[in-house]
């Protein structure tokens, strides 16, 4: 973790840490005064010797939310000003400053909790973002004790999938991930992905990680917002190993990438239809139980719809897509040309035939993490494909033990 000291006088680097200067003065006594307060662990002290008097203040270089909700990092103006950053507001008690640190193409990202932007977002224009543009940031790590990024998609507002032909690839925009551990893969991700998010895991490289937006040359709108979260190894926020997204908030809601509900792209600003998540896509969404919680329920929150199988029709005259039973488990086994599933525990589920509420074993889920794999892989374009929603009001349920 790094840390940042403050005095009276001036800062001085050293490593991770600043070292303070100090005002020499005559004293006949010694003596030392220590307070600490707030998230953090800030540290005021002073201390007086027969030859000199020196204060200083010490505070982490932790995540910050300014009032006007901007995230950064808690820096000194200094070390913002040394980052690029904009200082948004005050932490640390009103010793530092609670930095926005944002980087666009051609760029390098150093400090933790920073923002990969569009280069219409950084300049603060409202032109738009030009066409044919490859736009890439390069990503340092923060300390050499990083073990995983996150990307929190905080407005990611792209071209989705190709329609125009069955392969249903990001061949028109992309966002990439590279230079991160080899068994660590990032999917090419495209499309309206606001809310989203995934890890890279970084143990085993020093860097740099490369995130590369490449647009295709077309006059669509676009926009994005990336922040950078650097995770330390011994974090209890580190994702399990082969997760690409991890959720660890009790509520909320958790989707394919790119699931628009068949509305306009861009909430109507552009008028084009999405088709749902890209294809050629296979990993793994992780969830981490609150204590005392066994198991997982989820509750189906909009249209579902995994293609696998040929359509059946549900036997209600209106053609509702219905998997033959088993026919799901079969398809893992063929050729992964010819197969879109999600896993939930060993259940399989393809076609739009959710159950309205699932809830998972609690032999799976004691252990304090459950797994859902996700494999998009028949070369064949659908709308409106959906992972479940969770909901916490149907989820924890007791069991005596605790997570990991």
């Amino acid at each position: 973790m790094h840390r940042t000291t403050v005095t009276d006088e001036c800062i001085v680097s050293r490593g991770t840490f600043n070292v303070l200067c100090f005002v020499c003065v005559v004293l006949t006594s010694a003596k030392s005064t220590v307070t600490s307060s707030g998230k953090g662990g800030v540290v005021a002290s002073q201390r007086s010797a027969r030859w000199g008097l020196f204060n200083w203040v010490e505070f982490a270089n932790e995540p910050c939310v300014s009032r006007h909700g901007f995230s950064g990092v808690c820096l000194t103006s200094s070390e913002c000003s040394l980052h690029g950053g904009v200082a948004r507001g005050r932490c640390a008690n009103g010793y530092g400053v609670c930095c926005q640190v944002m980087k666009t193409c051609g760029e390098t990202i150093s400090s933790n909790n920073s923002y990969f932007v569009d280069p219409v977002t950084m300049a603060g224009s409202l032109t738009s973002v030009p066409n044919g543009l490859h736009c890439a940031v390069t990503v340092n790590k923060a300390g050499a004790g990083v073990c995983q990024l996150r990307l929190n998609l905080e407005r990611f507002d792209v071209i989705g999938p190709d329609v125009s032909s069955v392969s249903g690839v990001c061949s028109h925009d992309a966002f990439s991930v590279s230079g991160q551990d080899t068994n660590s893969v990032v999917p090419l991700i495209c499309g309206l992905n606001h809310g989203q998010h995934v890890y890279a895991s970084v143990a085993d490289v020093d860097g740099p990680v490369r995130l590369s937006m490449i647009l295709a040359r077309n006059e669509t709108l676009r926009s994005w917002k990336i922040r950078v979260i650097q995770i330390p190894c011994g974090s209890q926020r580190l994702a399990p190993p082969g997760c690409l997204q991890y959720h660890e908030d009790p509520t909320g809601r958790v989707s394919s990438f790119n699931y628009a509900s068949g509305a306009p792209f861009g909430g109507g600003s552009t008028g084009r239809l999405e088709t749902g998540y890209p294809n050629f896509q296979s990993y793994s969404i992780c969830f981490r139980l609150a204590a005392g919680s066994c198991s997982l329920r989820l509750a189906k929150d909009g249209p579902f719809g995994v293609d696998a199988p040929p359509a059946q029709d549900g036997g209600d005259g209106g053609g509702r897509r219905k998997p033959v039973a088993n026919r799901c488990e079969d398809f893992r086994f063929r050729s992964p040309l010819q197969a879109d599933f999600l896993m939930l525990g060993v259940q399989p589920f393809c076609g739009d035939d959710f159950p309205d509420h699932l809830e998972t074993g609690n032999s799976v889920f004691c252990s304090g993490r459950e797994l859902g794999a996700l494999k998009t892989n028949e070369r064949h374009s659908e709308k409106n494909r959906l992972l479940p929603k969770r909901e916490k009001e149907e989820r924890e349920v007791w069991c005596g033990g605790s997570y990991i």
